[in-house]
């Protein structure tokens, strides 16, 4: 049997299968927010089914994930959210602080 021959399963999608990354950054902030699972199928123009079966992987690490990335400018010092490792091999996000006057404030203040 020839590679063109195989039958390839057409992909089943849990949402709309024209999702742009931009679309799921949306999302993501919508589930952040508080939207509901309702609200954003309305959004999307797809059912609540299937925006919950999207959301059912995805809602947990964007809520346990939703400080990474975060920069917070306080007097004196940069604070930076990031994923840390721990001694038992886990990870969390955690806060970690740059000087106020350091290069690195520099940059982080030209990205945001």
């Amino acid at each position: 049997m020839s590679a063109s021959s195989i039958a390839v399963p057409e992909r089943t999608s849990a949402f709309p299968a024209n999702l742009t990354p931009t679309d799921i950054d949306r999302i993501r902030r919508m589930v952040l927010a508080g939207n509901s699972t309702a609200e954003i199928a309305v959004a999307f123009n797809t059912t609540e089914r299937r925006a919950e079966v999207f959301l059912a992987v995805r809602r947990p690490r964007w809520l346990r994930n939703r400080n990474e990335g975060r920069i917070e400018f306080l007097t004196g010092k940069t604070v930076i959210y990031r994923w840390r490792s721990r001694k038992d091999g886990g990870a969390d996000v955690r806060p970690f602080s740059v000087a106020a006057i350091s290069m690195h404030r520099a940059a982080l203040e030209k990205r945001t």
